[in-house]
């Protein structure tokens, strides 16, 4: 049996008590189709980095899979947490570097629609949310031509010309942007990352190199950030 791994690890500390929780799931591709067989959760706890290997190792050992039976992976590329992106990125290089499966870059914004329950004709996601901004992909599921747009930063003002009828967010959803969408009258949904929805969300997706494979950031990491400030550039004498 030849299976797709799916890792969705892209935004684990926005996970809520109670919602469907990141990690890993593992379908088959024998018959043509995408068939869900078993997922396995992450570690969220803080300080639990680690954890992807082992539970990408667990599910594999629970079905009686060994390396040679991937064929695919599907990784959530973001926007989200700068780490956790970074190491689902190379933990899926690593993999397929070692086992000759292709990669599977789904936009993290397409996971969360994918496991929402009520499509709703418009739907909004809100990921990466920091400093008053977040990075917004609106989804006209009546229109197959918008099936996957950009997103952009968008801060509270965007909200008031937000093509949705209803906006996925998490806890980290800004207050002003929250207070914008409540005024609005725009329903807010929880927002859910888990890895049978990145594993749905990926059919249809053409498959890369490893070497192809990059995480999607909607801001220049902090650290770079950081650099720039205590290392400008010299200016002429």
């Amino acid at each position: 049996m030849r299976v797709r791994l799916a890792i969705e690890t892209s935004n684990p500390s926005a996970h809520d008590t109670g919602l469907p929780a990141p990690g890993v799931a593992i379908g088959s591709l024998d018959s043509g189709t995408l068939r869900t067989i078993d997922s396995e959760p992450i570690d969220t706890r803080p300080g639990a980095d680690d954890d992807l290997l082992p539970a990408i190792a667990r599910v594999f050992a629970r079905n009686n899979l060994a390396p040679r039976d991937l064929d695919s992976i599907a990784i959530s590329i973001g926007p989200g947490g700068y780490t956790a992106l970074r190491i689902a990125a190379a933990t899926a290089k690593m993999l397929a570097m070692a086992t000759g499966a292709t990669c599977i870059p789904v936009p993290s914004a397409l996971v969360a629609l994918a496991a929402f329950a009520d499509r709703s004709r418009r739907v909004a996601v809100a990921l990466s949310s920091k400093d008053q901004t977040a990075f917004i992909t609106a989804f006209d599921l009546a229109s197959p031509a918008a099936a996957s747009p950009p997103g952009r930063l968008m801060s509270a003002p965007d909200i008031a010309d937000l093509p949705a009828d209803v906006l996925l967010a998490d806890r980290f959803f800004p207050d002003a942007m929250k207070a914008a969408t409540l005024c609005r009258g725009l329903p807010l949904a929880p927002l859910v990352l888990e890895p049978r929805a990145c594993l749905a969300a990926s059919i249809g997706i053409s498959p890369i190199t490893p070497d192809t494979l990059c995480p999607l950031y909607p801001r220049e990491p902090e650290a770079v950030t950081k650099w720039r400030k205590l290392h400008p550039p010299r200016t002429g004498a």
